[in-house]
């Protein structure tokens, strides 16, 4: 959770990024499943806004 909070902190930051690209960088850095990856992308926008 750590990771992908990061992660979204990150990319929340830049110009035009889209969901699915932050859910593909889930995938990518913090090794999650496609599946994982987008529940986690949920849980941490929901905490994060």
């Amino acid at each position: 959770m750590e990771i992908a909070s990061a992660i979204y902190l990150r990319m929340s930051k830049q110009k035009d990024v889209t969901r699915k690209q932050i859910v593909e960088q889930f995938v990518t850095e913090a090794k999650l499943s496609a599946a994982g990856a987008s529940t986690y992308y949920q849980l941490v926008k929901a905490k994060l806004g």
